[in-house]
């Protein structure tokens, strides 16, 4: 088995949907470190955050996050702990602003 350390995901957010940062490849087991939320605007701009599962949708019985403010042109950094050990599972996001959040997952890939 090998462990990488990696960047999970990487987008841009979407506010009339959600936007899906990570899925769990094949034959692989991740763990999330840190969430990085960059606001690349002149607003404050909200985010929700989501780990579902496999085949599941975004509900609050899965919510990471939920109205979180990131104020204008800043960020925010969250180091966690998150296991995903189900191949599908997915890390997904949507913003109060279209295009406005940029999220980064980095972690690691046991595979």
């Amino acid at each position: 088995m090998v462990f990488t350390h990696k960047t999970l995901g990487q987008s841009t957010v979407l506010s009339a949907s959600n936007s899906t940062i990570y899925t769990v490849p094949a034959d692989t087991a991740s763990i999330v470190k840190v969430i990085w939320i960059a606001n690349t605007t002149a607003s404050d701009v909200t985010i929700e955050l989501w780990n579902v599962p496999n085949a599941g949708s975004a509900a609050d019985g899965n919510k990471l996050m939920d109205g979180v403010t990131i104020p204008a042109n800043d960020f925010m950094q969250v180091f966690t702990d998150i296991g995903m050990e189900t191949v599908g599972d997915t890390i997904q996001a949507k913003g109060s602003t279209n295009l406005a959040l940029t999220v980064n997952l980095y972690g690691a890939e046991l595979s």
